[in-house]
């Protein structure tokens, strides 16, 4: 068994006016909905930096990119957290944007939050880690692969170790890269349905969520810069998070299928 992941291409950021107020920006993308778990995060962040001059980015839709859905969706976004008094800032993006332009509001961030019950990638963090910044992320699904996980030996886990571990999400392996501060679930239930025979949800708690976004906020700008940088090093080597090692590794995943593939078992349909 084997890994192709999403492949981050080099782009050159757009100039956008987005006149943040503050100097440090926590950004999420997601779509509303129960996995992403959208207003959770907003809440979270409310509360934890209720007391202090910081912005969170949520570049997000309702259903579409439409501008009834923006509006809508900002509505909502009002209605439930207004009430909040607070020296943090809210700064929803809304709609189709360009390469460039995503870029550009991922340079403008410090960190990336996912908190996703359930991920089978997570293109955001990635992309968020191409352009040197740091992310905080639920530790489930393929997230996980964002996190540099190390074994015992302190080396990175392998496809045929996680085969074997099948998800870490129960933390057991702890050790992780320093670009990430990892949330491990404090509550896994097993979700299904006529499509999907079974996923695991994994559901973590306000509390830890909310620590380590402040514990990126504590390190400082030097601290935080180091640790981009070493993500940034990771996803272009070690993590194979490249548009070049996506295309080497689906053509070497291809040829081995090609070449070890067996015809299936032929079976006779009786009639009962």
């Amino acid at each position: 068994m084997d890994v192709v992941h999403y492949g981050v291409t080099s782009i050159t950021p757009a100039d956008l006016n987005l006149e943040l107020k503050h100097d440090f920006n926590f950004l999420t993308i997601a779509q509303v909905g129960p996995r992403p778990n959208l207003f959770n995060t907003i809440r979270w962040f409310l509360q934890e930096f209720k007391d202090d001059g910081v912005c969170f980015i949520v570049k997000a839709p309702w259903l579409h990119n439409s501008l009834k859905d923006r509006r809508n969706l900002a509505k909502v976004i009002r209605e439930n957290f207004e009430s909040f008094e607070r020296k943090c800032s809210l700064y929803l993006v809304h709609g189709d944007m360009t390469d460039e332009e995503m870029n550009f509001i991922f340079n403008s961030c410090d960190v990336y939050i996912n908190m996703a019950s359930n991920e089978g990638f997570g293109l955001g963090s990635c992309e968020m880690l191409h352009t040197g910044g740091c992310i905080v992320v639920n530790v489930t699904g393929g997230l996980q692969d964002q996190c540099g996980f190390k074994n015992n030996k302190g080396e990175y886990l392998t496809a045929e170790e996680y085969v074997e571990l099948q998800s870490n999400h129960r933390g057991t392996y702890v050790n992780h890269g320093e670009w990430v501060k990892p949330v491990f679930p404090s509550n896994i239930s097993c979700q299904g349905s006529p499509l999907t025979p079974y996923i695991f949800d994994d559901r973590c708690s306000y509390e830890d969520a909310g620590e380590a976004l402040l514990e990126w906020y504590k390190v400082g700008p030097e601290e935080r810069e180091r640790c981009g940088e070493l993500g940034r090093q990771f996803v272009n080597n070690e993590g194979r998070m490249t548009a070049k090692h996506m295309s080497e590794s689906f053509i070497k995943n291809i040829d081995t299928c090609l070449e070890k593939w067996k015809p299936r078992e032929q079976y006779t349909l009786e009639v009962v």
